[in-house]
């Protein structure tokens, strides 16, 4: 939903201040908005789907390459500090350039790092589609691909397939962690 835009706590959902101090670096949300109205290809999705780090689209397939990387181009050249994330086919985030899952998981760790002393013994990142193989490249996290993964997810991994660290499941869903979890023997021993 937030696409490591967003990192909260409690059953309040406090939300981590430094997380976003650090997204507001050169981030402008009204600038994005502006420029990425000149991209009648793009449906803005709906309100529940927008965040302070994050201006969510629709975009068809078929018309994504060019918008995608047309846009791309025109927040770099305006001096936007912002990253486009086109995934599942449909869905375009634009983001500030230090958001992510993948930035986002490694804050936790560094903050957890921070606060204990030590880092996690085992972090396991669950990802299904396209926005999250960033997850995979954090160092010092283990990740799963579950066997119900979009095609992009499963791409990715077949250029990437030396990552030992990655494990591509067989099952679906949480069969998949459960199987990873096993297969990097991070259950009871």
């Amino acid at each position: 939903m937030s696409v490591g835009t967003e990192i909260t706590y409690g059953a309040s959902m406090q939300p981590d201040k430094g997380w976003e101090e650090y997204l507001d670096d050169g981030w402008d949300r009204s600038a994005v908005v502006e420029e990425a109205k000149h991209f009648p290809q793009l449906r803005f999705q709906a309100e529940s789907e927008q965040r302070p780090h994050k201006v969510s689209f629709h975009l068809e397939k078929d018309k994504a390459g060019n918008v995608v990387e047309e846009l791309r181009s025109k927040l770099q050249q305006r001096g936007l500090k912002a990253k486009v994330i086109y995934s599942g086919g449909y869905d375009l985030d634009i983001l500030p350039e230090r958001a992510g899952k993948g930035q986002a998981m490694a804050y936790l760790l560094r903050q957890f790092k921070e606060q204990s002393g030590s880092p996690p013994k085992h972090t396991l990142a669950c990802g299904d589609s396209g926005n999250d193989a960033e997850l995979f490249e954090v160092d010092g996290a283990y990740g799963v691909i579950v066997s119900n993964a979009m095609e992009e997810l499963v791409e990715w991994h077949r250029a990437h397939h030396s990552t030992d660290h990655v494990f591509r499941a067989t099952k679906r869903c949480a069969g998949g962690i459960i199987e990873a979890i096993n297969h990097f023997k991070f259950g009871p021993q």
